[in-house]
């Protein structure tokens, strides 16, 4: 629910005011959360018989800059909480502001169902502003929800707002009267059901508490210091949040913490929907890599040691080292045979540091000394591992260290240990190349036709980029992933502009290129917006057989990309779009002639327009349904990072 907002128009005919709300109470009936203006009361039912319901207020912090400094008096008494405040305002743009926390410390998850304001006579709406929303920005909405124990910080505005005109406050002498207000706002909550608006991901990671608003930023120009590195939120030509009950995220520039791994592969977050999905953008293959931890002396069990030279584990380390050296151990073999104490996946890791292989080495065995897993053999620190795969405490394993009888070099001793698998962590390790792609030598579509600027033509017929992509969607995401990916718009904007030259500007085209507007993310036509067929979406078309698509020129203004026309020669290679490789965006930019123009990322590091029969690559974008968890795999490494990306987390 997207709240008023009332405009005052500044006048000069006016010798004083003074407008004043006084609010009896915050009342909150335990069954949900919520806060506003002046009054709030919350009413509700719970349609449960077990467990309990206790929300309170909770923290508060009046801000600078407000005409009355005294926090709201908060109050708890059995099942109730309530918090009251005044606030006074003789001047256009005074304010009342605070922060505070509302909890619920219940088992129940609770939603907010409904929200009126009362109080305010009809003839007075106009004077008056407030805002209710949460820390990150983006505004309380119904079906909101405030999940069991948890807490949310929220903040509460109310301003006089000095744009309106103010003849309806002036009495017969031409001043402003005196003006009292008791205001009510009512939310109504009710037991959290499917009807949830979840919290995208940029929120539920605890990250949007440092997204700034994006008013500032030169779209013109490429992303700096100076015009926009981090994380962001969309603003409309007004600088008021867009969408703002379920806010845009996006990362902007040159940044390194936007890395996950879903369905085996490492994407980028571009942004969030205006659903609250998150649109990732393909970027290679994950590395698995294993991570395993040495055992501890205690967990090797039923040892049978060599009777001469006992080998020697060392606390430290962790290792075994064998005790059979110098000349008084010429011509021996040193037997260790152990088994471990916890079934699991083990590597066993060496390093020999003796005589060449002809003269000393080391064998490892499984069970028996017939069946040989591995040599070490002989040389100045020789190192390896062998993968002993799944064993339990009733595997044998045998390790022997043999020396000839001839002399003695390096440490003359042999060194293992095991190492017991407790996970794996996935990595990115690719940032540019043609392993960030897909075909580096796809068209977008023919040539010839204007048709062919359509991501579909001919109603059914399929771009060449489309082929590809759904090609990749069945071999890698189909009867697999599907569940995770939300039916967004894709859109492949072709509304027309006016001539320019011999030029017909579409879209993207007309706001980059002729205008020098900001970007947008509304699809103007349902029939550029590009939904699938079996989907809920009734927002698009219908004519998409799989959730996938491409980023559009417009997303890559926001992340940080530019006309290169508009910037100077030093492109952008800095940001974290860049690739190194020209790739297909979904945004159609002009019609010359006979020849459709498409966008397309260059490898240089900006936007530039190709026609639809060049040859680019795809980099294939999906997003994430709102319900889906993004988690971190290791609390020790930087968050997001290609070393420790994020991971949605599969069932």
């Amino acid at each position: 629910m997207k709240l008023k907002k009332f405009k005052l128009k500044k006048r000069k005919d006016y010798f004083s005011m003074k407008i004043s709300f006084i609010v009896a109470s915050l009342l909150l009936m335990c069954i949900g959360h919520a806060f506003i203006t002046s009054r709030i009361n919350i009413n509700g039912t719970l349609g449960v018989t077990k467990g309990s319901w206790n929300i309170y207020f909770d923290n508060t912090i009046v801000s600078e800059g407000s005409v009355n400094k005294s926090n709201p008096v908060i109050n708890t008494a059995g099942d109730k909480a309530s918090a009251s405040f005044s606030a006074s305002f003789s001047a256009p743009d005074d304010y009342y502001e605070f922060e505070v926390d509302i909890v619920n410390d219940g088992t129940h998850d609770a939603m907010i169902k409904d929200i009126k304001i009362e109080g305010i006579p009809s003839n007075l709406e106009k004077y008056i502003y407030y805002n209710i929303s949460y820390i990150d920005h983006s505004l309380v909405s119904i079906n909101h929800m405030l999940a069991a124990n948890s807490r949310e910080r929220i903040k509460v505005k109310i301003k006089f707002d000095g744009n309106e005109n103010i003849a309806d406050l002036l009495d017969a002498n031409n001043i402003i009267v005196d003006l009292n207000f008791n205001l009510s706002l009512i939310i109504t909550f009710g037991q959290a059901n499917g009807d949830v608006i979840n919290k995208n991901a940029i929120q539920r990671l605890g990250l949007s508490k440092d997204a700034q608003p994006d008013s500032d930023i030169n779209f013109v120009k490429y992303s700096s210091d100076t015009n926009g590195n981090g994380l962001y939120i969309h603003t409309d030509s007004n600088g008021e949040i867009y969408n703002a009950s379920n806010p845009i995220y996006y990362y902007r520039g040159d940044i390194n913490n936007n890395n996950v791994v879903f369905a085996n592969y490492c994407w980028k977050i571009v942004r969030t929907t205006e659903t609250g999905g998150t649109k990732l953008i393909y970027n290679g293959s994950a590395i698995k890599e294993l991570q395993t931890v040495p055992l501890e002396k205690n967990e090797y069990v039923n040892i049978t040691d060599d009777i001469n030279f006992p080998w020697n584990y060392d606390y430290t380390t962790k290792k075994w080292n064998s005790t059979n050296k110098g000349d008084i151990a010429k011509s021996t073999t040193s037997t260790l045979k152990f088994s471990i104490s916890n079934s699991g996946h083990y590597i066993l890791h060496y390093l020999a540091s003796s005589e060449s292989p002809k003269y000393d080495y080391g064998k490892f065995y499984k069970d028996t000394t017939s069946t040989q897993i591995g040599s070490a053999y002989g040389g100045n620190n020789v190192s390896g591992t062998l993968d002993l795969g799944t064993i339990n405490s009733s595997t044998v394993i045998i390790a022997t260290y043999t020396k000839d009888g001839s002399g003695n070099s390096y440490n003359d001793e042999i060194v293992f240990w095991l190492e017991k698998e407790v996970g794996s962590i996935n990595r990115c390790t690719y940032t540019t190349g043609t392993a960030t792609q897909l075909s580096s030598n796809s068209a977008f579509n023919p040539s010839g036709n204007v048709k062919y600027l359509g991501y579909m033509y001919d109603i059914s017929q399929n771009s060449t980029a489309k082929v590809v992509l759904d090609k990749w969607y069945e071999d890698n995401i189909l009867n697999k992933y599907d569940d995770y990916l939300e039916d967004t718009i894709w859109c492949n904007d072709k509304s027309e502009s006016t001539l320019s030259g011999n030029n017909t500007y579409y879209g993207f085209g007309t706001r980059s290129i002729l205008n020098k507007e900001r970007p947008s993310l509304i699809c103007t036509s349902i029939d550029d917006s590009y939904t699938t067929i079996t989907g809920n979406n009734e927002k698009g078309n219908k004519l998409l057989k799989y959730p996938i698509g491409l980023l559009t020129g417009d997303e890559a203004q926001l992340a940080g990309y530019a006309w290169y026309a508009n910037n100077s020669s030093t492109y952008n290679k800095t940001n974290y779009l860049y690739n190194g490789q020209n790739y297909w965006l979904m945004s159609p930019s002009y019609y010359y002639s006979t020849y459709p123009y498409g966008t397309f990322i260059s490898s240089s590091g900006a936007i530039y327009s190709g026609t639809t029969n060049s040859s680019y690559g795809i980099r294939p974008v999906v997003s994430i349904k709102s319900d889906k968890k993004f988690t971190l795999q290791s609390n020790f490494e930087e968050a997001g990072t290609p070393a420790n990306p994020y991971i949605v987390v599969e069932k």
